[in-house]
């Protein structure tokens, strides 16, 4: 925003500066409204109807928006960029069905722009003139590396309270270090010559030189300037820092209820061995979450909230789904009734909304929906 609008300001050079500021304000404006608004219709369009879509389909109807945001914006003469990136930030922060893959195509077409951006650099940047860009190249990177990221961080990074607790200036000093210069700094000298200035120095010469030194200086030294700002936590599962990923963390969460016959029923936790690799977080009782405790004694219609390792896929399984039909010979069954070989289970009973946990006295209804393990169909 900051480079468009000192290139708006050569451009109108000799007009009044009112001008000039009015053009940036209804860049600001229509930016923002149209970025917020498009986001927040697509959010709600995606939650009626996204799991209706096809996958391939609903990744298009993401990235049309994308363009859509850019477009209407810049047509309406807002600024196309602001109201894309706002866009992109709600649709990334909201619950919106099979994010995971919207994410991951996203991913890739950003890796995909990234090179084509750094290719286009070497073919505008002229090894004949990046000796003399050297020193510029390295006075530029300094200030932005020690003046500029740090100065901009710090002034917006205090106010962001996360769980309620104030960042500390460790990891302010991370966030400023981690500012690698690269494709946006190139994308904003396309941006200059597009725009038509005259330029007197090889933009594209010095950028690559300022990238080079960036990557080369703040990227080695990613991980070390991490550890000696403690900020390594080596148990910790990064994945759960991101909403989109938190699926494939290692552990699952998973409940148990116990009823009057349970083994588990009228026992301290302490007393329950549940193995190494699992724990009980809490347990939901007459609608309340009591924290586990060693002596805590499980009663009868608790249901307990436990944390476990996930399946990670690695074993070859056979796991189907079965719909059960009006004149299917499961119907209007008890699961102790069908007769079931030893090596087959049935993993969870989907009826309508409701997943019904499989025990012996449950009731196959028609239009049930079954998880099988080992059923060969």
């Amino acid at each position: 925003m900051i480079t468009i609008t000192i290139i708006a300001i050569i451009i109108l050079q000799g007009q009044d500066a009112s001008m000039v500021a009015l053009n940036v304000l209804f860049q600001l404006l229509f930016g923002l409204v149209v970025g917020i608004a498009i986001a927040v219709a697509i959010v709600w369009v995606l939650k009626k109807v996204g799991n209706k879509l096809p996958e391939g389909m609903l990744l298009l109807v993401v990235l049309s928006v994308s363009v859509l945001s850019y477009a209407f914006s810049t047509y309406l003469g807002g600024n196309g960029y602001l109201s894309c990136y706002l866009t992109g930030i709600i649709l990334g922060n909201s619950s919106i069905p099979k994010k995971e893959n919207i994410v991951t195509l996203f991913d890739s077409i950003d890796w995909l722009a990234q090179i084509m951006i750094f290719f286009l650099l070497g073919l505008m940047a002229d090894p004949i003139l990046l000796p003399a860009t050297i020193l510029p190249a390295l006075a530029l990177t300094a200030f932005l590396l020690f003046v500029a990221r740090p100065a901009a961080v710090f002034a917006i990074f205090p106010w962001f309270k996360p769980n309620g607790v104030r960042n500390n200036w460790r990891k302010g000093l991370f966030i400023s270090w981690a500012g690698i210069r690269g494709a946006a700094s190139i994308v904003f000298v396309f941006i200059s010559l597009a725009a038509g200035l005259t330029l007197q120095v090889d933009l594209f010469s010095l950028i690559f030189m300022v990238a080079l030194f960036s990557i080369l200086l703040q990227g080695s030294l990613f991980v070390p300037v991490a550890k000696r700002l403690g900020l390594v936590d080596e148990q910790g599962d990064y994945l759960l820092s991101f909403n989109d990923f938190q699926e494939q963390s290692e552990r699952t969460f998973f409940e148990i209820e116990a009823d009057e016959f349970a083994i588990i029923t009228g026992r301290a936790l302490r007393d329950i061995n549940l193995g190494p690799n699992l724990l009980v977080v809490f347990i939901k009782r007459e609608g309340e979450s009591l924290p586990a405790r060693g002596n805590t004694v499980i009663e009868p219609g608790d249901t307990l909230v436990i944390s476990g390792i996930a399946y990670d896929g690695e074993t070859s399984t056979d796991i189907s789904q079965m719909a059960i039909e009006e004149t299917s010979s499961w119907a209007n069954k008890h699961i102790r009734d069908l007769g079931l070989p030893e090596d087959v289970l049935i993993v969870s009973i989907e009826r309508g909304k409701q997943t019904i946990t499989p025990k012996g006295d449950v009731e196959i209804l028609p239009g049930d929906r079954l998880m099988m393990f080992g059923w060969d169909r």
